[in-house]
């Protein structure tokens, strides 16, 4: 026979997780409008491996500024445990993948903050390339930025879109 305290304690369990989710739920769409209205991000990546090669991950954040609070904004996009080899591929892969999740178009990314590791220059290399692929109509927009579709490496440390 299951306890009447014990039914209480899984009850208010269930409504603890139930208003994590919601906060959750209701701050990440808080963001999504915020990023929806921003001219440019900067994002910044770090791959790190767990001691004794165990697991390795990808933290994915963004910096903007709010026009409405006049600040700025450093939001943690995602956390993403990847697979060995973490080859330029596959880490684009999750990169773009966290920009759609986010409504991240190419053309608000000002910047990409990384380490020097090849993989990381390579990663963000393929999706530059990938987003700068010729479309058939090009917008009179697309024409005056079109500087965000080239590269430069700055003190071997920063990428831009610029």
């Amino acid at each position: 026979m299951i306890s009447e305290s014990f039914s209480i304690l899984n009850i208010l369990l269930c409504f603890r997780i139930c208003f994590i989710f919601k906060t959750h739920e209701l701050k990440s769409e808080q963001l999504r409008n915020l990023l929806a209205v921003t001219r440019h991000v900067t994002i910044c990546l770090d791959s790190w491996t767990k001691r004794g090669l165990t697991a390795s991950f990808l933290g994915i954040s963004a910096c903007f500024f709010d026009k409405l609070s006049e600040k700025p904004v450093h939001a943690f996009l995602s956390l993403m445990e990847i697979k060995h080899p973490h080859t330029g591929e596959k880490l684009a892969g999750c990169l773009d993948e966290c920009l759609r999740k986010w409504g991240i178009s190419s053309e608000k990314v000002l910047l990409v903050v990384t380490d020097n590791g090849t993989n990381m220059i390579k990663a963000v290399k393929l999706l530059q390339s990938q987003y700068s692929q010729p479309s058939d109509e090009i917008s009179d927009e697309e024409e005056e930025s079109d500087y965000l579709n080239k590269i430069k490496i700055v003190d071997s440390i920063c990428i831009f879109f610029v």
